[in-house]
């Protein structure tokens, strides 16, 4: 290891790998000594870690359940053990096995921590899922009904405790998740928008607009004009009488006469126009 990162250090000054005679002559061996010492270490190295696979096994096995693969939890648990090989100082007196343990615990740890859930969730919690799911599994095994009395009490938990437990540990899902096994519709595309209006809806507000437009063709250009700034059909931003007046360059008093001329020819005429069908949309929240 320490001729590998004498390699690394070369290949970081240089830009590039560094080539067998540069790396000799930074460790200060021959190109012969080198090359059979790096194969000799290698080989030791992989025997070694064989060697203690069974313990990454072992640990790994513990925390089936927190939401990984056996083969991932393997997979994270030869990575703390090959990091081991580099903390791993046997003049401290300590048992390799004793130390590789603890790595090996803490690099499975900290992949479920990372990779198990989107939302992450304490050790404990994790402890208490794999109890409740020890004795669920009790509970069928030995004839019972796996209900929340039942697999509360075998737990040693309270029916609440079991209630709030199975909240804080719903999984979410993706909205690129398929649907049906069998079939690649998603989540996405069968989940309605809350802030896109159904088609029928859209279409009904066209219609309604376009017959309030040629509704107010009764009335006069001016008046049209003052009815549509002042309820903001122009352009959807009501006015004051203050503002139409200085539009036009009249009174407030005078728009406002204006204002209600306006709109008793309106009244006199909407019995006939048919709005009544347009009710649900005006009083519905859209």
């Amino acid at each position: 290891m320490k001729l590998e990162e004498a390699q690394r250090r070369l290949e970081a000054q240089c830009g590039r790998e560094p080539t067998l005679p540069e790396w000799a002559q930074a460790v200060g061996m021959s190109c012969k000594e080198l090359q059979s010492s790096i194969h000799m270490g290698r080989r030791c190295r992989e025997k070694m870690a064989r060697s203690n696979f069974r313990l990454v096994i072992h640990v790994a096995r513990k925390y089936q359940g927190y939401g990984l693969d056996i083969e991932d939890l393997v997979q994270d648990g030869c990575c703390g053990l090959m990091k081991t090989f580099e903390k791993f100082n046997p003049s401290k007196g300590c048992r390799f096995p004793t130390y590789a343990y603890w790595w090996i615990r803490q690099a499975i740890k900290k992949s479920i921590f990372k990779h198990s859930r989107l939302i992450r969730l304490p050790e404990s919690v994790y402890a208490r899922l794999k109890k409740v799911g020890k004795a669920r599994l009790e509970c069928i095994l030995e004839g019972e009904q796996p209900t929340n009395q039942n697999v509360a009490r075998r737990a040693g938990i309270t029916i609440e405790k079991l209630a709030k437990l199975k909240a804080k540990t719903r999984k979410p899902r993706s909205m690129q998740d398929q649907v049906w096994s069998n079939d690649a519709v998603t989540f996405q595309e069968i989940t309605e928008d809350p802030n896109i209006d159904p088609p029928d809806l859209v279409v009904d507000r066209i219609m309604m607009r376009q017959q309030v437009r040629e509704f107010l063709g009764i009335l006069t250009t001016r008046e049209k004009e003052i009815i549509e700034h002042r309820f903001g059909i122009y352009d959807g931003e009501p006015k004051t009488l203050h503002v139409i007046g200085d539009m036009y360059g009249l009174s407030k008093e005078r728009i406002r006469q204006l204002q209600n001329r306006a709109l008793d020819k309106l009244k006199r005429s909407v019995s006939t126009q048919g709005f009544h069908v347009y009710l649900d949309l005006l009083t519905s929240n859209g």
